[in-house]
């Protein structure tokens, strides 16, 4: 193998690059976490599924997450217990409502009469 070894210096760190014939390499480097087994395994299903294995997947989640300078999803920490405890009140008094005879039932065009739209 004759080829040429880069380093380049970049804002968060360096990166070795090894062309050969015109071809850039960058070499690899490896990260290790943990996880429990049943996640793994379902990850790993997941992947097979999609013709790749588990190192392609976190590096397609990785370059993501570089690319968008985030993550790909929301994260967030879920309604708290006391806005669901409101919700699920909300929710029976709406269910109640609807079983009485004499509510105003309105169509679509009416509401949109009503608020002008």
């Amino acid at each position: 193998m004759n080829g040429v070894i880069l380093l380049t210096k970049q804002d968060n760190g360096c990166t070795i690059e090894l062309q050969e014939k015109g071809v850039t390499m960058l070499a690899s480097t490896s990260i290790t976490f943990r996880t429990d087994d049943e996640t793994k395994r379902q990850a790993a299903s997941v992947f097979a599924d999609l013709g790749m294995d588990m190192s392609t997947g976190i590096n397609v989640l990785l370059r993501t997450i570089v690319r968008e300078r985030g993550f790909p999803f929301v994260i967030t920490l879920g309604p708290d217990a006391e806005y669901q405890a409101w919700m699920k009140e909300k929710l029976a008094e709406s269910w109640e409502r609807r079983k009485d005879p004499n509510r105003k039932v309105y169509t679509l065009e009416e509401i949109k009469a009503r608020h002008n739209l």
